[in-house]
C-alpha cells in the first residue's frame, strides 16, 4: 500500500537503522537494507536472521505490514482465499518467531503487526476474518519467547498523499516509541482504540429462560459425541425434549446395534458409555439421530443436513463444538510446521466456514460457535488453537454485519472438567485445574447465553479475566517476578517444604541453574532434586527461566522441555548432551575439511 515505505523513511530521518523485507520467489539480498524472501519457506527467515546477525543489525523492533490489503473483496471467503491470508499473516509470524529462536537471540524485541479489515470499530468497517488468525501468534511468541512482546495495530488505510495519511504515520511512529501493556489497539481517524471487555457476572437468584430454545425443537452438534457436546445434547434433551443430530467424524454403530454392542463390549467401553447415555436422552422424550461428518467437508455435511431434514424438519439451531484439544497441534512453536496447524483449521476454520455457506440462505434462531478462551489468553504450545478460535469470534463478527445472520455468537469457554482422570494442562500454571467448568455449571451457562444476550461474543471465564489478562498476556507478573531476586534472601525456605531432602550442587553449572532457579522463583537453596512447579513456578515464569538459560549457555532450549525437565539436575544433564551434540557435529566438520584437503593436496 506504500505504507511501509513511508514508515521506513520517516523512521530513517528520525536516525534509526532500517532494514526493509519485501515479498519474493526466494531469500536474496537487493542492496541497501533491502531484502526479499519467500513467505512460504521457513528457511527463507533463517537465512535473512543469519544475514543480520553477521552484519549485527538484531532487530530491536519488527514491523510486519504483510496485512495490510488494498483489494477490493470480490468473492465469498473460502479455503483458498482463507490459506493465501495465511501464508502472509499467520505463517508469516510463525516461520519469524521460529527463526529468531534457532539464534538464541538474548535481546529484547517488540513485533508490531499493522493490519487493516480485523477490528469492528464503528461497525462500518468490511471486516477480513481470515486475517484475524495472525492474532494467535500476537498472543502466543510473548509467552514462549520470554524477551519477546507483540503489539497489533489495525488502521484503516487513508488516501495515498493525504494529511489523514500522514497523521496515521505519526500515530504509528508514536505506537513505535510508547511503552503500552495494550496488545489489541486499532485506529480509526484521530482516535486510538483499546480491546477490553465488559463484566455480565451470573445472578443465581435469577430465573433464566433459553428465549432461544423451542419445545421439541430440532438442534444439530457438531462435535456431539464428544464431551462438551454429550453435555449440551444432555441439557436440550432434559429441558425441551429437543430432536438431535450428532455429527462426528469417527463412526459410531448403526442405532439397530446399540443393544447388541453394549452386551458384547464391558462398562469401560467409551461407545458403549456413549450409547447408554443417547438411550437415556430418550427416555427424557428426546429422539437422537447419529451421522457420521467432517464438519469440514461441504458435500458430507449437505448430505447430513438434508438427512436431518427429512427425518425432523426444519433444523432451529447449531452447536458447532467439533474441534482438537490435543495431538501435535498442541505444541511449542519451535516445533510447529504447517501439517500441524492445519490439524486446527480443519475443524475451527474450514468446518466454520462450511456451516456459514450451508446455513446462509436457512433460517435458524441461532448458531453458536464453541470457541475457547485461549483466543484471549493464549497459552503456551496453543499458538494453532489460538488462532483458530481467534477466526470463529471474528467470523461471527463479520457475519454479523449481515442482516440474515445476526443469530450468530461466539463464546470463549474456559477450560471444561470433564474426567477426573484427565491429564492435567499447564498452560496456564500448575493449578488450571482449579479453574475449569464442570459439566452442571457448563450447562446452566449455557443456559444463561441462550437467554437471549444480543452480544456476538461472549467470554466464559470462572476467574476474574482483566487479572488473568493482566498476568497471562501484559505479563506484569513476569516483570514483577524479574525484580524478585533482589529479595531472595529475605524469602521463606519454600524448598524445604516440598518433602525432600536437600542436595546441594555438585558443580559450577549446577550452581548457575541452582541460582537462576531461585532468581525467578524467590526462594532459597535450590536442591538439584528439588521440583520447579513444587517450588511454585508456572508456565509462564518458566518463559524466563528458559530466556536465562539460552543466555548463560547458548544451548537451544525449548520451552515445551519444562514439562519433561524440572529439576536443576535434569536441566544439567540436558545441557550437557546439547553440548556433546555440538562437540559432535563440530568434530564430523572437522574431520571433513581434513578430508577435502588432503583430496586437494592429492
Amino acid at each position: 500500500s506504500g505504507l511501509g515505505e513511508k514508515l521506513a523513511t520517516q523512521l530513517r530521518q528520525l536516525g534509526e537503522k532500517v532494514v526493509c523485507v519485501k515479498v519474493g520467489d526466494s531469500f536474496g539480498n537487493q542492496g541497501e537494507g533491502v531484502y526479499t524472501l519467500n513467505p512460504n519457506q521457513p528457511d527463507d527467515y533463517n537465512n535473512l536472521l543469519d544475514e543480520l546477525v553477521n552484519l549485527n543489525l538484531i532487530p530491536e523492533k519488527v514491523i510486519h505490514l504483510w496485512s495490510l490489503t488494498t483489494e477490493k473483496l470480490t468473492k465469498e471467503l473460502d479455503a483458498d482465499l482463507f490459506d493465501k491470508a495465511q501464508d502472509v499473516g499467520f505463517y508469516s509470524l510463525l516461520f519469524l518467531a521460529q527463526a529468531c529462536g534457532k539464534k538464541i537471540l538474548a535481546e529484547q524485541c517488540e513485533i508490531f503487526v499493522i493490519s487493516n479489515n480485523i477490528q469492528d470499530v464503528t461497525g462500518n468497517e468490511i471486516l477480513q476474518c481470515e486475517k484475524s488468525t495472525i492474532l494467535g501468534p500476537v498472543k502466543v511468541i510473548s509467552q514462549e519467547y520470554f524477551n519477546f512482546s507483540c503489539r497489533c495495530i489495525d488502521v484503516m488505510l487513508p488516501d495515498t498523499g493525504s494529511n489523514q495519511e500522514k497523521i496515521l504515520i505519526e500515530h504509528l511512529i508514536a505506537e513505535l516509541i510508547a511503552k503500552s501493556p495494550a496488545q489489541i489497539i486499532a485506529y480509526r481517524g484521530k482516535s486510538r482504540w483499546v480491546e477490553n471487555f465488559e463484566l455480565f457476572p451470573l445472578k443465581p437468584q435469577i430465573e433464566y429462560r433459553p428465549q432461544k430454545l423451542k419445545e421439541q425443537g430440532v438442534y444439530l452438534i457438531t462435535g456431539g459425541l464428544g464431551g462438551i457436546g454429550i453435555v449440551l445434547a444432555e441439557f436440550l434433551a432434559k429441558t425441551v425434549q429437543a430432536k438431535l443430530i450428532l455429527i462426528g467424524r469417527s463412526t459410531f454403530p448403526e442405532r439397530d446395534n446399540w443393544s447388541e454392542w453394549v452386551k458384547s463390549h464391558d462398562e469401560q467401553d467409551s461407545i458403549s458409555q456413549k450409547i447408554q447415555k443417547l438411550q437415556e436422552f430418550e427416555t427424557y422424550g428426546a429422539e437422537v439421530l447419529v451421522l457420521n461428518a467432517d464438519v469440514s467437508n461441504s458435500e458430507q455435511m449437505e448430505l447430513v443436513i438434508q438427512k436431518a431434514e427429512k427425518n425432523f424438519g426444519k433444523i432451529n439451531g447449531v452447536i458447532h463444538a467439533a474441534g482438537l484439544v490435543k495431538g501435535n497441534s498442541i505444541n511449542a512453536i519451535q516445533n510447529l510446521g504447517k501439517a500441524e496447524c492445519q490439524q486446527q483449521f480443519l475443524s475451527k476454520v474450514y468446518g466454520t466456514l462450511v456451516l456459514g455457506k450451508l446455513f446462509k440462505d436457512r433460517e435458524i434462531d441461532f448458531c453458536l460457535l464453541m470457541s475457547s478462551i485461549s483466543s484471549i489468553l493464549g497459552g503456551l504450545g496453543f499458538v494453532a488453537y489460538t488462532a483458530s478460535n481467534s477466526f470463529m469470534d471474528y467470523f461471527v463478527r463479520a457475519d454479523n454485519h449481515l442482516e440474515n445472520n445476526s443469530s450468530w455468537i461466539s463464546v470463549n469457554w474456559d477450560s471444561w472438567k470433564l474426567d477426573s482422570k484427565s491429564k492435567q494442562n499447564l498452560s496456564f500454571g500448575k493449578n488450571l485445574a482449579e479453574l475449569s467448568i464442570t459439566p452442571s455449571e457448563g450447562a446452566k451457562t449455557f443456559e444463561v447465553i441462550l437467554s437471549g444476550s444480543n452480544a456476538n461474543q461472549l467470554v466464559v471465564s470462572t476467574g476474574d479475566l482483566e487479572a488473568r489478562i493482566d498476568q497471562w498476556v501484559k505479563g506484569n507478573r513476569i516483570k514483577k517476578q524479574s525484580n524478585l531476586h533482589s529479595s531472595v534472601d529475605s524469602q521463606q525456605d519454600k524448598s524445604r517444604k516440598l518433602g525432600t531432602v536437600y542436595v546441594a550442587p555438585r558443580n559450577q553449572q549446577e550452581e548457575i541453574l541452582a541460582d537462576l532457579f531461585q532468581s525467578v522463583l524467590g526462594g532459597t537453596k535450590v536442591g538439584i532434586n528439588d521440583d520447579f512447579f513444587d517450588l511454585g513456578g508456572d508456565s509462564l515464569i518458566a518463559t524466563m527461566l528458559i530466556a536465562k538459560m539460552k543466555e548463560k549457555f547458548t544451548v537451544d532450549i525449548n520451552i515445551s522441555e519444562i514439562f519433561n525437565l524440572t529439576t536443576v539436575a535434569q536441566f544439567s544433564e540436558y545441557i550437557n548432551s546439547q553440548k556433546e551434540s555440538i562437540d559432535s557435529d563440530l568434530e564430523k566438520i572437522n574431520q571433513m575439511l581434513e578430508l577435502v584437503e588432503s583430496t586437494i593436496d592429492d
